[in-house]
């Protein structure tokens, strides 16, 4: 709500800034969100063409362990801040 000031200034009420800030905020943590989601896609689909260099086997499952974690956790960021749950709060692994 404003209310209409002399020579056309309008004063704008506290609630409405916060509520401006609050959207920002979100629009700003939604296109963070979407370029973790982005990064981590990109991280899939560079396992992806890793697999087809010609390596043992065990070398694949190494990478796999120690790459795999660590996007599941960007992943699972990006979807709690994009969709405000979090379905994995009480996930032993968080």
């Amino acid at each position: 709500m404003s209310v209409q000031l002399s020579e056309g200034k309008q004063r704008v009420s506290k609630t409405t800034v916060r509520a401006c800030l609050i959207r920002k905020k979100k629009k700003i943590m939604n296109e963070d969100s979407k370029e973790k989601l982005g990064i981590a896609i990109d991280r899939v689909s560079n396992i992806e063409a890793a697999l087809q260099i010609p390596m043992p086997p065990a070398f694949h499952i190494e990478q796999f362990k120690k790459l795999l974690p660590e996007i599941v956790k960007d992943l699972r960021d990006a979807y709690a801040e994009l969709t405000g749950e979090d379905p994995w709060e009480f996930h032993p692994d968080r």
